[in-house]
């Protein structure tokens, strides 16, 4: 078990209102954790951005990425 869940099942000693609500709060995310995530404005049009600098060839080669994320130790 990971920490971070032997930290949450510490619920159990929470009052019933408590437990209650975070009960709420899982089923609410358990409920919806597949559906898509919606997107700002601003989030879409950067998307939208990406893709014209796509189409319009202005993309990094990969030896430049791999340098990109290298330099900042990934």
């Amino acid at each position: 078990m990971t920490k971070l869940l032997d930290e949450v099942l510490k619920l159990r000693t929470l009052a019933e209102a408590d437990q209650e609500a975070a009960a709420e709060f899982l089923a609410n995310f358990m409920a919806h954790r597949d559906e898509p995530e919606e997107l700002d404005a601003e989030t879409i049009a950067a998307i939208e951005e990406g893709l014209a600098q796509v189409e319009r060839g202005e993309v990094r080669s990969e030896e430049d990425m791999a340098e990109f994320f290298r330099r900042r130790g990934a």
